[in-house]
């Protein structure tokens, strides 16, 4: 009982700890949203475009769906349109992943793969009440009772604010917005959670364009979210169901939506999956799956299906899991855990794979579905995740599951029936080819920044 009420107590406190630290973060914010009164006008658009895409880190490697989108929106504007003359502001941290304290790169102007980068050190943040305040209130509960309350914010308004004050940002940055604001015709932020999309977006307003990533997460139903996608210029979508699910979130104020759709390298390199066998001596059939090894991406219940398929099957079966992240299973030898994977290698884990297993709840794109398509294998998706869902239904290149019975039956029918399975993935195969070609998104792309700038705003592109 003693251990209870110190928990509880102490609890409390940092409750009104970050109530009070966030209301004084709140009135900085709005001081310094104040000060871009002060800015010179924005100069006319011209025939070329210069943009500048804010995010908090930035890099060929990086892993993750908003970070490698933003990559290769910048390299396409470079190879598609010539019109558009991309730029990146992002912060000197390495990646989502890494020390949010530990700065990677050199703080400055640098020139990375053809492009201007402007890097900024972050405002260093508390991690431990950060991290208190994230698993507290943020990380569990769902989404279901905000519904059922109004959709109201799981945070105070002052909590919200101490909680933007840890999500990555830069005084450093926001004084190189104010200053060369009238030197860009659209400030682009991705994805929608960090203080750099937030604040950046509202000191920029009137030129921001903010590309989400969007989940039904209980962070999407903050006031500081809200106020965001209902004050920026436009918001660009990577699905139909991520544009909904928006609609749903913010109603009629949400700014101007277009449906831009994600993009695939549609001429990847040909997977060698005998290659991928020999070189990590994997023998059996294996399932792949490819992402963050974190809770958010729903892998232990993947671990917990795949095990439960174990004990009752007649085949013999691997799990192989590629990428970073905090979860490891290296006790269990029908895991094989590998990490990260270099890019080559991950081509040939798909055209090896006997299936890619996305089990992901929250997803706006997911690309491992299209890399896996264009290795022609097919996947098995958790049902619940409407992403992932229109893409498989829309394709027909990949089975759902809900639970440890179905993932079972699923992956039997993959086993048992190869020349199916081969099928489905070809329809899969096609429907990157045919959605997600780079030259058909940068065409929609360049018409959403020229109709915006004709002062259209035409809902959804049209």
């Amino acid at each position: 009982m003693t251990k209870q009420i110190m928990h509880r107590t102490g609890y409390y406190a940092a409750s009104y700890f970050w109530e009070l630290a966030g209301r004084i973060e709140r009135w900085r914010i709005r001081r310094l949203l104040g000060s871009m009164k002060s800015v010179c006008p924005s100069k006319a658009v011209g025939e070329r475009l210069r943009l500048a895409f804010v995010i908090p880190w930035y890099g060929r490697d990086i892993s993750g769906g908003a970070e490698a989108e933003c990559w290769e929106l910048v390299q396409g504007c470079r190879t598609y349109v010539s019109s558009l003359e991309p730029e990146v502001i992002t912060t000197t941290l390495k990646e989502f992943a890494s020390d949010w304290n530990q700065p990677y790169h050199s703080e400055g102007r640098h020139e990375e793969d053809g492009v201007v980068v402007h890097r900024f050190h972050p405002t260093l943040p508390d991690r431990h009440f950060f991290h208190q305040l994230n698993r507290s209130l943020l990380m569990q509960g769902g989404t279901e009772e905000l519904k059922a309350n109004g959709w109201k914010s799981p945070l105070g308004v002052g909590t919200e604010y101490f909680y933007l004050r840890h999500m990555i940002q830069s005084k450093t940055m926001w004084r190189f917005l104010i200053e060369h604001y009238a030197n860009y015709d659209y400030f682009l932020y991705i994805p929608y959670m960090f203080g750099t999309s937030v604040i950046g977006g509202l000191l920029t307003a009137d030129k921001a364009i903010i590309i989400p990533c969007l989940h039904d997460e209980r962070y999407a139903y903050m006031r500081i979210y809200r106020e965001l996608m209902t004050s920026v210029r436009a918001s660009l979508y990577l699905t139909k169901s991520e544009m909904e699910l928006a609609s749903s979130l913010f109603g009629e104020e949400l700014c101007h939506p277009y449906l831009l759709g994600g993009q695939a390298n549609v001429h990847a390199p040909k997977g060698q999956g005998d290659r991928f066998r020999a070189r990590y001596g994997i023998r059996e059939p294996f399932l792949l799956y490819a992402g963050r090894k974190i809770e958010g991406k729903n892998l232990p219940m993947l671990i917990r299906c795949f095990r439960a398929y174990r004990q009752n099957a007649s085949h013999s079966l691997k799990l192989v899991l590629i990428g970073k992240g905090d979860l490891v299973y290296d006790g269990d030898p029908s895991i094989v855990d590998l990490g990260f994977v270099p890019t080559g290698d991950k081509y040939d884990a798909f055209a090896a794979a006997t299936a890619l297993c996305q089990p992901s709840l929250l997803e706006s794109f997911s690309i491992v579905l299209m890399e896996s398509w264009l290795q022609k294998t097919p996947v098995l998706v958790h049902g619940a995740c409407r992403v992932t869902r229109e893409h498989v239904e829309e394709s027909e290149g990949g089975m759902l599951f809900w639970d440890e019975r179905e993932f079972a039956a699923r992956v039997d029918w993959l086993l048992d029936n190869p020349e199916d399975a081969r099928a489905m993935a070809e329809r899969g195969y096609r429907y990157v080819h045919s959605h997600c070609a780079p030259i058909s998104v940068f065409q929609r792309f360049e018409f959403i920044l020229r109709d915006l700038a004709a002062g259209n705003r035409s809902i959804n592109g049209q």
